[in-house]
């Protein structure tokens, strides 16, 4: 099972990707909606991507702009559905 610091990575690097800045932006300032490329569109292809690449499904309500536009939280959620699916798997 990744640990909560891969998972971070993972959703730093998609994060940064999608949202077409630098990950040093992001860990220097990891309220996403603060960056002006941020919007409900990035969000939805961001969740996509951190599903396939982790081979989760998120909680439809988990979902939730609070856990959508801050970094830790983006992560935390990520963690969480790794976890469940490690879990599941066992």
């Amino acid at each position: 099972m990744p640990d909560h610091a891969r998972v971070r990575d993972v959703v730093l690097d998609h994060t940064a990707r999608v949202l077409e800045v630098e990950p040093e932006d992001l860990r220097d300032q990891p309220a996403l909606d603060a960056h002006p490329t941020f919007s409900s569109f990035r969000m939805v292809d961001l969740v996509e991507e951190l599903e396939h690449h982790l081979g989760v499904c998120f909680d439809a309500a988990d979902l939730t702009i609070d856990n959508l536009r801050h970094l830790d939280r983006l992560t935390d959620l990520a963690a969480r559905a790794v976890a469940a699916r490690t879990t599941q798997a066992a």
